[in-house]
């Protein structure tokens, strides 16, 4: 059986060229309920034993970083998916690629992400929550203490948020 799948399910053009190319017996899109990864995968995972089609990539409607776990489900279940549309002779050659292309692009945004980093450590910036000085902590323990206030009262009065009472409340006095 021939299953095609598309996220532009109203798209009748995509709907015929599924049902006439691909000779789909069936046709699965994407709904509203789902997101497009969790969707496709489903479809995958219901029709396993099935061949699948798809017009294009753009018809399953993923991030290119979201092709690695979906194309290691395929190799890993022996799943045959078809591309109508592809720039090689082999679907399968051409989802190798698509796997290819992904983990580089992964690659690519946590090499830029660390490097981002590194240049913001050398201009000074520091990262992750900004930290209080040490009368800030008195204060949130003066008032827990001596004077009785509420957490939320303290952090109304100390101007630090809620959490952050909680947690120098937590340590010892």
């Amino acid at each position: 059986m021939r299953i095609g799948y598309t996220i532009l399910g109203h798209h009748e053009v995509e709907r015929d060229r599924l049902t006439e190319e691909g000779r789909c017996d069936e046709l699965v899109a994407l709904t509203e309920v789902t997101t497009p990864v969790d969707s496709f995968l489903s479809c995958l995972k219901q029709h396993k034993q099935h061949h699948i089609v798809v017009v294009n990539i753009e018809s399953i409607g993923l991030q290119i970083n979201q092709y690695i776990p979906i194309y290691e489900y395929i190799i890993n279940h022996d799943i045959n998916l078809q591309f109508i549309e592809k720039e090689t002779n082999s679907d399968r050659g051409y989802l190798t690629w698509l796997y290819q292309l992904a983990r580089q692009e992964k690659l690519i945004v946590s090499h830029r992400t660390h490097v981002g980093l590194e240049l913001a450590k050398q201009a000074g910036r520091k990262g992750g929550r900004p930290k209080i000085d040490a009368s800030k902590i008195e204060e949130i323990h003066h008032l827990f203490y001596d004077k009785k206030r509420t957490l939320r009262e303290i952090s109304e009065i100390s101007g630090v948020s809620l959490g952050t009472v909680h947690k120098y409340v937590k340590t010892t006095h």
